[in-house]
């Protein structure tokens, strides 16, 4: 019975420590990038008419983890695009990554809008708090949206909130797919989704992520999800649970079922984290979805290897050039 008792306790501690693992990932901000030699805020990459880009720091609070409780502080830049006649781009990150990784797309996102928009999520980077895992995170980016959404110093007094482009990488991907769907019937104007390796369900790249690192899983992963799942107020299976409205709490196809503008999916070949099954089921359910495979990279790699950032670069920029102007409606193929 003791050992009984004792194999018990150490499963039920596995699962602690692996839901405050996945909920507790590296803080990779400023220190990171100036350790790596990468660059550490948009003012040291250039601006297409040369010098230092404009860029401004921001913060604002998210979701409440609680009923009562303040949510965390998320920490952004604003930054000036290259084409002042183009959409609000906002950026959210990967997990175990910050704004600080979402820079090495900031040239061909700034290309085609008038500003780009990257923030740490929830547990990352400068932002305060702990990951949910995509579910809080969601409110955060509406919060953000909220936020930045405001006409600026390219529009008229009178002109309506300019449309806006959500973009994100893997758990970033889900979090836009997610916000754009909610959404959808509210200022601003979501005109396009672009999804990097996104997954259906947080049990894939949890679980192969852990296996990577040779960290134990089978037993424990599922309900360290679980349990999160309950803390999080989404219940025991995540995908089963539905919000006001009807809208499924995660599942990622379904919820790309429900956007009412175009949605650009990319992945990655070698991709050893995200299965592209999840990528085409997404894609295939969105009304406007596109999904385009980039060879050569694999999870993280695709905008710092050449030639997969060559090839990233012309699918995001020929998504962004052929989307509608601002006063065109979306009319999505049926």
């Amino acid at each position: 019975m003791l050992l009984a008792a004792g194999a018990v306790l150490a499963w039920a501690l596995v699962v602690l420590h692996t839901a405050w693992m996945i909920t507790h990932p590296p803080r990779r901000g400023y220190t990171y990038a100036v350790a790596k030699g990468l660059p550490s805020n948009p003012g040291e990459i250039p601006s297409a008419a040369g010098g230092p880009r404009p860029f401004r720091e921001w913060s604002l609070r998210g979701t409440p983890s609680r009923p009562g409780a303040p949510g965390p502080t998320i920490a952004g830049w604003d930054i000036t695009g290259d084409d002042p006649d183009g959409p609000i781009v906002v950026f959210s990150h990967g997990w175990g990554e910050s704004r600080v990784h979402a820079l090495t797309r900031l040239p061909a996102l700034a290309r085609h809008a008038r500003r780009v928009v990257l923030y740490d999520l929830r547990g990352h980077g400068e932002s305060e708090g702990a990951s949910h895992l995509g579910t809080a995170e969601v409110g955060d980016l509406l919060a953000v949206l909220a936020t930045v959404s405001t006409p600026d110093e390219h529009d008229s007094a009178t002109a309506s909130a300019p449309p806006v482009v959500l973009a994100g990488f893997s758990l970033g991907a889900g979090v836009s797919i997610a916000a754009a769907a909610t959404a959808a019937r509210a200022e601003p104007t979501i005109a396009a989704v672009i999804a990097e390796a996104p997954y259906r369900f947080p049990a894939t790249p949890a679980a192969r992520v852990l296996e990577a690192a040779a960290l134990p899983h089978r037993l424990t992963l599922a309900p360290a999800l679980a349990l999160l799942g309950v803390l999080s107020g989404q219940g025991v299976r995540w995908g089963a649970t539905r919000l006001d409205g009807g809208l499924p709490a995660f599942d990622r196809a379904a919820l790309a079922r429900a956007l009412p503008c175009p949605l650009l999916v990319l992945h990655a070949t070698q991709d050893a984290v995200v299965p592209v099954e999840d990528a085409r089921a997404i894609a295939d359910a969105a009304l406007g979805g596109r999904l385009i495979c980039i060879d050569g990279a694999g999870h993280t790699d695709a905008w710092t290897n050449q030639p997969s950032r060559a090839a990233m670069e012309a699918a995001v920029s020929s998504f962004l050039r052929a989307l509608p102007s601002a006063a065109a409606p979306y009319d999505p193929p049926r």
